[in-house]
């Protein structure tokens, strides 16, 4: 460890001499001092530990320690490697925490950004549908349409990777009350009933005995039954049925989305919840993730599985009173939420 020629240990050499053979090596003499104090002085005879950063780049802890015998061991262990990996564990660490702190800024301004001119868009948009400068053709109207759909399209998704970022970064937590579960199922069944008749998609509530009071945040608990049913709506063909089903265990609650549509394949199914994953490429993949984090929040789980018959069923298994968090102030996050695909 320290390149001592052996021959230079015979006879049982001064303690000087072993040390003018480490000071190549590691030549801080204070340290030296020190050590050779612990071995001489007898009231100094007393275990103690240290480091020594050699001249070659490695790393070893020391320690002295008295023997009943008069003696003192002087023990040396290099801890280059170990320590190397703790280096290098302790900066990722900080290298993922400043990313994060970057993606989340990121994000915000991204999003911030967006938004400014996204508000001119949709504002002019309004305008000209108004017809107050003018009238508008058939095609000019359809035109108008299609900006303002595209517009309220962006900003659900813009506010969802809002939500999602707040959520990653752990800045994001519920605003509790109680509130009637059935009343709140029924309101958002009703949210995409009209996009429903449009897709000649059948959308119906069915509640098993009484769901009673629950403790939570309704307003996610709305975007969770919101983003279900809107991604079980993409994938149901014309003539198919949406069935929003719920019932009260002792102090479990079950929230369960089925619909007889498309399906997805078992190794879909396993990544459906990541974020920015999308069953058809059709979207930013936001809304299985942000239900996912929701129910989380609220103490719970989700799962998925495949209905007899085709279809997909997604169930989520929710205390009757989440846990009790901080809440965020109500303008950092709004309700809109973006259907997203299996």
């Amino acid at each position: 460890m320290w390149d001592i020629p052996s021959d230079r240990l015979k006879d049982k050499p001064d303690y000087d001499d072993v040390v003018r053979g480490c000071v190549p090596l590691f030549h801080d003499m204070d340290i030296w001092e020190g050590i050779k104090v612990h071995i001489t002085d007898p009231s100094a005879r007393q275990s103690t530990t240290g480091e020594m950063r050699r001249s070659d780049g490695s790393l070893l802890t020391y320690l002295t320690h008295p023997l009943p015998d008069g003696n003192t061991m002087i023990a040396f262990a290099d801890v280059t490697a170990t320590r190397r990996v703790e280096s290098a564990l302790r900066d990722r660490a900080e290298a993922f925490e400043a990313a994060d702190r970057l993606k989340t800024e990121f994000v915000r301004n991204v999003s911030y950004q967006l938004r400014s001119p996204l508000t001119t868009i949709f504002g002019y948009a309004e305008l000209l549908e108004t017809q107050r400068n003018g009238p508008l053709t058939e095609r000019q109207t359809d035109h108008v349409r299609a900006i303002l759909s595209a517009s309220d399209h962006l900003n659900k998704l813009i506010e969802n990777i809002l939500d999602l970022a707040l959520i990653e970064a752990g800045r994001l937590d519920l605003e509790l009350s109680e509130m009637d579960l059935e009343e709140v199922i029924h309101q958002s069944v009703e949210l995409v009933v009209s996009k429903a008749e449009d897709t000649e998609v059948a959308v119906r509530a069915e509640i098993t005995g009484r769901l009673g009071q629950m403790r939570g945040d309704e307003r996610r608990i709305k975007q969770v039954l919101f983003n279900l049913i809107s991604n079980s709506l993409r994938f149901t063909e014309p003539g198919g049925e949406i069935v929003v089903a719920a019932q009260r265990m002792g102090d479990m609650i079950t929230l369960s989305v089925r619909d007889n549509g498309a399906g997805l394949e078992a190794d879909k199914r396993a990544t459906s919840f990541d974020s920015f994953v999308s069953g058809d490429q059709r979207g930013a993949g936001l809304g299985l993730a942000l239900v996912k984090h929701f129910i989380h929040l609220h103490g719970g789980t989700v799962g998925m599985k495949s209905v007899e018959g085709g279809g997909l069923e997604v169930t989520c298994w929710l205390p009757s009173q989440a846990p009790v968090t901080a809440s965020l102030p109500p303008s950092q996050t709004s309700f809109e939420p973006q259907p997203t695909a299996h």
